[in-house]
């Protein structure tokens, strides 16, 4: 997965200060023990420690490390972020690595840590009846776990016909819902777009719709470049997958067919889209448009990959 990589042992240091920064801000709070977080815990005697397990540690560097994960098997030890850089989408590549590529599906989080346990909600896991005391406290940790998902049996990809149109409106709140079957029935007939939808379990989850022409050849040129855009997935089955699942099928059926560059526009808010995006390789920056569709104007980023 692009930016995570086995960590090496320059990266300790830098590892040791994330994790000093979080437990001093997450932790001491509810410890309080000034003696551990602001004497016993300091980076080069944690950098030391942690020199022994170097090989259970994985971190997101894009030209600077910004967070790591410790894996055991399949269970999280630890998942950090540096916390300025927090809500970039890091943790959640970490986690999605760390499932994905390991099969991570336990943990133990201490119970007062609330905005973790949130965290690893939002993105499948879920809270057991299991607990056990942390060591020297009276602090109570929980475990957690993370059924398996769907499965692809359960995934089916289609190609949307015209007089389907109407059940995208499950995965969008439309304006004008007569305007977009008819804009988008005249596009399909004429073989201008495409839409591709996911049902997990035969329930409408995601949505990408692919424009093979435009008058602006940066965007789409039948044939060499298609331009990828309304990018959804159900807010109740995000951060398990799909999206990702949808958008590399898509990408391989395309190339199947010989598209070899792919256009994609990124509203500046929309990090988690973003994310997904440079994961699978949109990292070339081409342009910044304004646009308006149903009254509502926005601004986005294109980007590229070839």
């Amino acid at each position: 997965m692009k930016y995570i990589r086995p960590a090496a042992k320059g990266d300790l240091t830098r590892i040791a200060e994330i994790l000093v920064f979080n437990y001093r801000l997450n932790f001491y709070p509810i410890f309080r023990d000034d003696g551990f977080y602001f004497g016993e815990m300091q980076v080069p005697a944690l950098a030391a420690e942690l020199e022994s397990g170097l090989g259970s540690l994985y971190v997101y560097d894009d030209g600077v490390v910004k967070g790591f994960v410790q894996l055991c098997g399949s269970e999280v030890k630890r998942l950090f972020v540096e916390p300025v850089l927090q809500g970039q989408g890091i943790g959640a590549a970490l986690l999605g690595y760390a499932v994905e590529e390991h099969g991570a599906d336990t943990l133990w989080a201490l119970e007062k840590n609330t905005c973790a346990i949130r965290f690893y909600q939002r993105h499948g896991f879920r809270l057991t009846a299991e607990r056990m005391p942390e060591e020297g406290t009276q602090e109570d940790l929980v475990r957690m776990e993370r059924k398996a998902e769907a499965t692809p049996d359960s995934l089916k990809i289609v190609r949307l016909l015209p007089e389907q149109l109407h059940c995208l409106t499950a995965l969008f709140d439309y304006n004008d819902v007569p305007q977009m079957i008819t804009e988008c029935t005249r596009e399909m007939q004429n073989g201008t777009i495409d839409i591709f939808v996911l049902y997990v379990n035969d329930v409408l989850t995601g949505e990408l719709h692919v424009r093979y022409e435009s008058d602006d050849a940066r965007f789409a040129l039948r044939g060499r470049r298609a331009y990828l855009f309304a990018f959804r997935v159900r807010q109740d089955s995000q951060s398990r997958g799909f999206g990702s699942y949808l958008l590399k099928t898509v990408l391989a059926t395309l190339q199947e067919e010989g598209y070899r560059e792919f256009t994609v526009g990124v509203e500046d808010d929309n990090l988690r889209a973003l994310h997904i995006y440079r994961t699978h390789g949109f990292d070339e920056l081409v342009l910044r448009k304004q646009e308006s569709y149903q009254g509502d104007a926005y601004e986005y980023n294109l980007y590229l990959k070839s």
